[in-house]
Order: C-alpha cells, then structure tokens, then sequence
C-alpha cells in the first residue's frame, strides 16, 4: 500500500473520533446555566419607618406561627405518647387475662392443643377413618 493511501486511512480512523469529542464538549459547555445576576445590597443608611415597621410586624407574625407549630407537635407527640401508652396497657392487660378481646384491630393467634391433631389423618381423602 502506498504512502498516500496508509495516510487517508489513518485520517479516516481518527478524525470521526475527534469530531465525536469536539461536539461532546461543545454540548458540555451549553449544558451550563446562564451567569445570574449580581445581588446589589444598598449601603446607604436611610432606613424607612414604614418598611421597618413593617418587617418587624412580619417578623412577630413568623415568631408566633413557628410558637404555635411547636405547641401544635408538643400536643401531637404527648396525645401519640398516650396512645402508646394505652396500647402498651391493653396488651399487657390482654397478656395478663391471656386473651384478644380489646383489639379486633390485632389478628388472633390459634394454636390447635395436642389433643386435636388428627394422627389418623394420612395422605386419604376420606376421612371417615378419623372417628
């Protein structure tokens, strides 16, 4: 093969894999968002009566609904605190009388006694031997 032939083949191989990265970083670069706008604080020291009074009343306003959320969840927590409490006496109430009648809520436990395993029961269909 020829000189000018090995050098259209190696151009073949390689630029399609330069171009592939070329637009993959071209992509990257306009995935980025845009530059925001820059925060501009005032410095100057008038301060408006109105606007401060304003911000103070807002202030009060946030102060007491994040009081009243907090006595809203203490209340929360004591009456699931209770709950609990009264959930945990009914079961220790249940275990003492060693039944289920409170909690229909609960699924009931059945163990069969001894005495009711059928031991005449083999792989028969007819249980008339059972008796």
């Amino acid at each position: 093969m020829s000189r000018f032939w090995k050098i259209i083949v190696g151009l073949a191989a390689v630029l399609p894999v330069l171009a592939f990265l070329g637009g993959s970083m071209v992509a990257a670069q306009s995935d980025l968002p845009e530059d925001r706008a820059p925060i501009v604080v005032p410095t100057d020291p008038q301060v408006d009566p109105d606007a401060l009074a304003e911000q103070q009343r807002l202030a009060q306003e946030r102060a007491e609904r994040r009081r009243l959320e907090r006595e809203r969840a203490e209340r929360r927590e004591r009456r699931e605190q209770r709950e609990r409490a009264e959930r945990r006496e009914d079961r220790r109430e249940d275990a003492r009388r060693g039944d289920d009648r409170d909690d229909d809520d609960e699924p009931e436990v059945v163990r069969p006694e001894p005495d009711t395993i059928d031991d005449d029961d083999t792989d028969d269909t007819d249980d008339s031997d059972d008796d």
